[in-house]
């Protein structure tokens, strides 16, 4: 491994069996800057991007290179554009985690392999629940089939699911995160688009 290395390590969430892949840029002294949660058993309470030692990253794993998607730039434009980032505030497991830290770093672009990985497996699985798959109309209790308004219920049911079980409580930063992402306003309940920010898509 050298200077500017995408690289990364396997790890478990805190108190559970459920693996990931913990991502990081090499700075080829012996240092690795990740982004990762400051606490690794609230994984969605926010966190920062850290310089660390390369034995703390690994945690007693083996640690492999990352190649894809192949670097946009040079080896130490790699490593600086990571160092910049050191002591930044902000993660998220589903929209800014250390494989979207990562390949930011190496090409410019936000995006992990994972996140899709799992959202298309989780897509599959709505696919087969016919409660998520087909809405009910409560006009006449009918199925109208409306898709979108199905992914977008199967979405937050899992969503809160998934926060119940990991035992979280109060606001959910997820929801904060899409918010900004799509310049949405909550107002008294209310959803309203800001027109200065407000996006057709994520």
């Amino acid at each position: 491994m050298a200077r500017g290395d995408r690289i990364a390590t396997e790890r478990r969430f805190a108190g559970s069996t459920v693996g990931y892949t913990h991502h990081g840029v090499d700075l080829g002294d012996g240092t690795v800057v990740h982004a990762r949660p400051d606490d690794p058993e609230r994984i969605f309470d926010g966190g920062s991007v850290a310089r660390t030692s390369l034995a703390e990253f690994a945690a007693g794993a083996p640690v492999r290179i990352v190649t894809d998607p192949p670097p946009r730039y040079g080896p130490d434009e790699i490593a600086e554009r990571a160092l910049s980032l050191v002591g930044r505030d902000g993660y998220c497991p589903v929209v800014e985690n250390c494989e979207h830290f990562a390949t930011w770093c190496a090409t410019g672009e936000r995006a992990s392999r994972q996140v899709d990985l799992l959202a298309e497996r989780i897509g599959r699985e709505i696919a087969h629940v016919p409660a998520f798959n087909e809405s009910i109309s409560t006009v006449n209790g009918q199925p109208h089939g409306n898709i979108l308004y199905s992914w977008n219920s199967g979405y937050w049911w899992l969503r809160k699911e998934i926060r119940r079980r990991l035992g979280q409580t109060g606001p959910d930063p997820v929801d904060a995160a899409v918010d900004a992402k799509l310049g949405v306003v909550r107002d008294g309940g209310i959803l309203r688009l800001e027109p200065v920010v407000a996006k057709a898509a994520p």
